[in-house]
């Protein structure tokens, strides 16, 4: 019995979508019937319409095909007789054929609208058009842009894909048509903002799509059949994933994942059920740059697969994708030098899928925006062969129109779990991530689907997904401790022929008493790097580092990371004093410390306090 309401709930929906289909292409009709060359047009003579006071409030004849959106600069944006985004940028001349370019469907309209008129060659006989004026339709054309106002098009266009209106409704953009709610619109300026006309995407549901034919459990419980490092949890947070990347530019936060697996863990097989599912929506890349990836995005909030993202021996073309993917998490804007000094403006809302053998080594600002999936070796107990979705073609589009009918519980949703994984430990960036992950998993599922899925509680998702539960959390300490961390650990060349390499097995082997080790020694040692050390009770228990803020020689240690200094002025002390005041000392009447005959103001570390605050 469910299973015939299924199928009804399927056909309904094919059947809806294709008149759906009929009806927005008529709404959307634009084929106005332009009289043939030199006749009237609603009873108006070619080129009389301003003569009669028929001019829009542009200063445009009635009817216009192209409609002004307005100027920055020397460039000027209009919108062409298809509805797309049409510029002509400062400096490009607007000739005849730019002019038929903007009008391109609609020749006859220039003839009467702006006609090139020959008298008659003898009294009485009717006059005839013989062309129309290039120049006159510029100076309308650019009169208009100018009345319309200073605008700017990395700010008010909304290409493909999800947004969110001006009162939070949702808004999925097609390419051909606007979904707001369950209306259809025509693509264009609405409010503030101008949704061009593109190629067309996979449109929603026509009809509700009820728990019965809801995708999401049977997407879910595919998604299991792959051996993930965290059974429980994995699926969830890729299927979460798979909502982000639908809802895209209407979401605050757009986490991204990476997946990372050998050979054998069936990542590819993943990803062909992945665009199985999205569709057009996916741009999918390999051996890709970031700015390849932005020029293919352009104004569209459309989700990015990128394959092969493998750690190089030079990591930078790889460090500057997954930046990307940190600047479109919140939508931020990227700056970049254009030719005729010409800046270039970009603004990616998307979000990434990333997969590779050997993931690159992300720092912490891309780890809190990302997350780290693990494949395991197929069990071959739980999947003999690929699995393959039923009616595939129906999956996306049911999806969204669950996404749009239950789009009203996702501000209220979203915010439970950034509370349930604020217990579990997680600092703002990972509320967002992990929460907006679930959340829209949950979105998807429902709430007595997502219960059975994961078996517990909201509120226990404190512990399965608490930091404690995250690898790459290790990698996500803070910049400061990162900072400390390295002085520690570095080797200091000086000591090249000695027994000790490193500066925290020199203080190690002082606290310890090993090889008669004195202070005194100890210090003379740590001034070669730069460094000082005292002892000092009424300032802390233990041993205290004394890093200078400027030093040549700690420099050197620095050499090649994030904190290194120029000329000796230290990158490290700004990090050091993100540190809290029980671990890092910085009151000036204490951080004078001679080192090297000199006197020089450091930032103290209290090294017993930060083994404590590690222990913790």
């Amino acid at each position: 019995m469910a299973e015939n309401r299924r199928g009804a709930g399927v056909v309904a929906g094919v059947i809806g979508k294709a008149v759906r289909g009929v009806q927005s292409r008529v709404e959307r009709q634009r084929e106005i019937a332009d009289p043939e060359i030199g006749q009237d047009r609603d009873g108006v003579h070619p080129g009389q319409w301003r003569a009669k006071g028929l001019a829009d409030v542009w200063g445009l004849p009635p009817g216009c095909p192209v409609h002004p959106l307005g100027v920055d600069g020397q460039t000027l944006y209009f919108i062409d007789d298809i509805g797309q985004l049409f510029v002509i940028p400062e400096g490009r001349q607007c000739g005849q054929d730019v002019i038929q370019r903007l009008f391109g469907a609609r020749p006859l309209y220039l003839y009467w609208a702006w006609p090139k008129i020959t008298p008659p060659k003898k009294e009485g006989d009717p006059f005839t058009v013989t062309g129309w004026k290039a120049e006159m339709v510029r100076q309308d054309l650019f009169a208009a842009a100018k009345k319309k106002g200073v605008w700017n098009q990395v700010e008010r266009i909304r290409g493909r894909g999800a947004w969110k209106g001006k009162d939070g409704e949702l808004i999925i953009h097609c390419g051909d048509v606007l979904y707001i709610g369950n209306t259809v619109v025509d693509t264009g300026e609405r409010g503030e903002f101008f949704y061009p006309r593109r190629p067309t995407l996979p449109h929603p549901w026509a009809a509700p799509v009820t728990d019965d034919i809801n995708p999401g459990p049977e997407l879910l419980e595919m998604l299991r059949t792959w051996s993930w490092e965290r059974p429980d949890v994995d699926p969830i947070l890729i299927l979460g994933w798979l909502v982000v990347a639908m809802l895209g530019g209407a979401l605050d936060w757009r986490p991204s994942i990476f997946l990372v697996g050998d050979a054998g863990t069936g990542k590819s097989h993943l990803q062909r059920l992945i665009k199985a599912v999205l569709g057009g929506m996916l741009v999918q890349a390999t051996d890709t740059t970031s700015a390849g990836i932005y020029q293919r995005i352009g104004t569209d909030a459309l989700p990015v697969g990128v394959d092969e993202l493998e750690a190089e021996a030079d990591n930078r073309k790889v460090i500057a994708v997954v930046k990307l993917a940190r600047l479109a998490a919140s939508g931020g804007l990227m700056l970049r030098g254009g030719q005729d000094n010409a800046g270039v403006e970009f603004q990616a809302r998307s979000t990434f899928l990333f997969s590779a053998i050997n993931a690159p080594p992300l720092p912490p600002q891309d780890l809190s925006r990302l997350g780290v999936l693990t494949l395991r070796d197929l069990d071959p107990a739980k999947i003999a062969e690929p699995p393959v979705l039923k009616l595939a073609d129906t999956i996306g589009p049911r999806m969204l129109r669950r996404l749009m009918d239950r789009w009203e519980a996702w501000p209220e949703l979203f915010e439970r779990y950034r509370k349930v994984l604020f217990k579990g430990g997680h600092d703002s960036r990972g509320q967002d991530t992990y929460g907006t992950l679930v959340a829209a998993a949950h979105l998807l599922l429902g709430d007595a689907a997502m219960a059975e899925a994961s078996t517990n509680a909201i509120d226990n998702w404190s512990v399965m997904l608490g930091v404690d539960a995250l690898p790459e959390h290790v990698q996500r300490q803070k910049n400061w401790r990162n900072c400390v961390s390295h002085i520690l650990g570095a080797r200091v060349p000086a000591w090249k022929q000695g027994n000790r390499q490193a500066v925290g097995q020199l203080i190690e082997d002082l606290k310890e008493g090993r090889d008669s080790l004195t202070l005194t020694e100890a210090q003379r040692q740590l001034a070669q790097a730069g460094l000082g050390l005292v002892r000092d009770l009424a300032i802390a228990d233990g041993f205290i580092l004394a890093v200078p803020n400027t030093s040549p020689l700690l420099s050197e240690l620095f050499e090649g990371t994030v904190w290194a200094g120029q000329a000796g002025i230290g990158g490290w002390s700004g990090a050091l004093r993100q540190g809290p005041p029980a671990v890092i000392i910085t009151d000036k009447h204490k951080n004078l410390r001679k080192i090297n005959g000199m006197n020089v103001r450091c930032t103290l570390i209290a090294l017993h306090e930060f083994d404590r605050l590690g222990e913790r």
